[in-house]
């Protein structure tokens, strides 16, 4: 193809070049490579290799547009996930969640709720996520017996105290299964997040320097990709 058929690149672009760099152009151009191409000013350029992205990210198709996996030739077995992440609260925080005296309610019970209902969600939530029938959806919340060391006080996390030993780490989990084509390491993931969250809103009026920290994916099981053991 000739290159004033190439379109919507225009020559008179080209022509503003500098000349060892419009020589690069009509070299690259010429050989069709690099496709497609985004020209930014006359001095400078962006090449978009989508083949590169495609070979490596699922959710991206071979133009470089987001696109949700097609599962339909996926053999249906038994899938499981379990998220974890740890929320940092001083004393008083967590003595009106131990002894339930928190305004809004029982700040466990509605946490759990929240990361199941959460977990039945995700596919609302993150636009790509398939919708999932669930078979089990558990959060787990384990308040501590002693007090522990706070995240590092050099970080952008705050401890939830000005006494830095006042501070309470409260651990979540979410554990979530299904029998079917795809992982539900997302719904673990949004589950044990949005439970989580919940904490934070209903003790927010007591202090609003909780700490949420290491939402993170511990164990994965079935699929194509095995398991997996953080």
């Amino acid at each position: 193809m000739e290159l004033s058929r190439r379109k919507p690149f225009r020559m008179e672009v080209l022509m503003r070049l500098r000349k060892p760099f419009r020589m690069e152009v009509l070299m690259r151009l010429r050989k069709g490579l690099n496709r497609p191409m985004i020209l930014i000013d006359k001095n400078s350029y962006i090449m978009r290799q989508t083949s590169r992205a495609h070979s490596t990210l699922t959710h991206v198709d071979h133009h470089g547009n987001a696109n949700m996996v097609n599962t339909s030739e996926k053999p249906t077995t038994h899938r499981q996930a379990t998220a974890s992440c740890r929320v940092y609260v001083n004393t008083e925080v967590l003595d009106s969640i131990v002894n339930n005296s928190n305004v809004k309610g029982n700040v466990l019970t509605v946490c759990r709720i929240a990361g199941i209902s959460a977990a039945k969600q995700t596919s609302t939530i993150i636009p790509l996520c398939h919708a999932i029938p669930l078979t089990v959806v558990r959060v787990n919340i384990t308040l501590p017996d002693v007090k522990v060391k706070p995240p590092d006080v050099n970080t952008t996390l705050v401890p939830p105290s000005d006494n830095i030993e006042d501070v309470n780490e409260i651990r979540m989990s979410c554990t979530v299964e299904c029998v079917g084509r795809t992982g539900v390491e997302m719904e673990a993931l949004v589950g044990v997040s949005a439970a989580a969250l919940t904490l934070y809103d209903m003790c927010k009026a007591s202090d609003k320097r909780i700490v949420i920290s290491d939402v993170k994916l511990q164990h994965k099981a079935g699929g194509k990709s095995g398991e997996f053991v953080r």
